[in-house]
């Protein structure tokens, strides 16, 4: 059985005076290395898989995979949850087509 791992990235992985600075300098948005420590040890432990659910999923699949080797990660991301509805019912269908995973 998979075992997915929904992410949001805004305020867990990328906290707002990151966002800020980045806005006023220009430059590409840094996340809060601790946090992305600590989510590759959380994959690590459970074998999970990362699934984004944030805002951020509209860049795409390919997109957050880059973004996420930028930030110095160690865990793939393996898919993002539907854009064009909530968040909350893109989790829930993501989970309903879960079965080909």
């Amino acid at each position: 059985m998979a075992r997915f791992i929904f992410v949001g990235i805004e305020g867990v992985l990328v906290h707002e005076i990151s966002r800020r600075t980045a806005i006023l300098l220009n430059e590409d948005v840094r996340a809060f290395k601790p946090s992305i420590d600590a989510l590759d040890r959380i994959v690590s432990y459970t074998g999970g898989t990362l699934i984004v659910t944030s805002r951020w999923r509209a860049m795409g699949l390919g997109m957050m995979q880059d973004r996420f080797r930028t930030w110095g990660s160690k865990s793939t991301v393996a898919d993002v949850t539907p854009q064009d509805i909530d968040k909350d019912v893109a989790v829930r269908h993501f989970l309903r087509c879960a079965k080909e995973w």
